[in-house]
């Protein structure tokens, strides 16, 4: 009975939502897994500095930053306030980090993020080595006429699989955690830059790793892939919508595709 009851805790107790919810797109034990897998895999930090931001749309929501360096997560935090106040704090972060690139939720309020970004950069307070892009989670799905499964001819092209970019992107991040599992737990050996890694040290940790856990895969009427990320009612996360746009620019795509050679499981 109590083993019966397991589900009601991880829910209720401790907020993790893939304790009862079907479909969840990643399973809390490979995000758990992928905490500071860089050390427990002795992979060196190095590669591509970039952050993404996800703007708060009003009420309750948040506004969330994450940076990371290569395939590790190194900073991840949350807080309150208006979309354009967001990139007062965020371009300084960036700077703190040494991020290169920063993208932003251009979807509705991210427009006034840009627009303060404007502001910043005509009072020559933004910092040279930093370039600003738009995500659009609603946009197409990167590479649409490949493959899911590069050179597997029978696999779904990628515009056939994903509704839009959030869905494909949910999912590529899926296939990241689900190697970095088989790597930790399993002793399988993968690409380094197909891995992913989340620094333990970073303040909202925890509800990071909640977050990740969240959102659950649907199909839209059409029969592809969405994402639904607040199940049941569920507050946005901010911090996993922040998380999975940093590690799936959109336009600077210096990224090797046979990293996501990975079966939608």
């Amino acid at each position: 009975e109590a083993e019966g009851l397991l589900h009601i805790f991880a829910q209720e107790v401790d907020r993790d939502y893939s304790g009862s919810v079907d479909g969840v797109i990643i399973p809390q034990a490979w995000v758990k897994a992928a905490i500071d897998a860089h050390i427990k895999l002795n992979i060196p930090i190095e590669g591509e500095r970039v952050a993404a931001q996800d703007c708060a749309d009003g009420g309750g929501d948040k506004n969330a930053w994450v940076g990371r360096y290569g395939i590790v997560c190194l900073h991840a935090e949350s807080w309150g306030g208006e979309a354009g106040e967001a990139a007062e704090r965020a371009i300084p972060m960036c700077i703190e980090w040494g991020m290169h690139e920063i993208y932003y939720d251009s979807i509705g309020v991210g427009v006034g993020f840009k627009t303060q970004c404007n502001t910043i950069k005509s009072q020559n307070r933004w910092p040279k080595n930093l370039e600003l892009w738009p995500w659009n989670a609603g946009g197409k799905p990167l590479n649409p006429e490949g493959h899911v499964i590069e050179g597997d001819n029978e696999s779904p092209l990628n515009k056939d699989q994903y509704a839009n970019l959030k869905a494909q992107s949910w999912f590529r991040t899926r296939a990241r955690f689900y190697k970095t599992y088989r790597a930790v737990v399993h002793g399988e050996v993968f690409k380094p830059d197909e891995l992913i890694s989340i620094d333990s040290t970073i303040p909202d940790l925890h509800q990071l790793c909640l977050e990740l856990s969240q959102a659950v895969r649907k199909n839209n009427g059409d029969g592809k892939t969405i994402v639904d990320k607040s199940p049941n009612g569920s507050s946005s996360p901010n911090l996993a919508d922040a998380f999975v746009a940093c590690y799936n620019p959109s336009k600077s795509l210096r990224y090797s595709e046979d990293r996501y050679r990975i079966r939608v499981l």
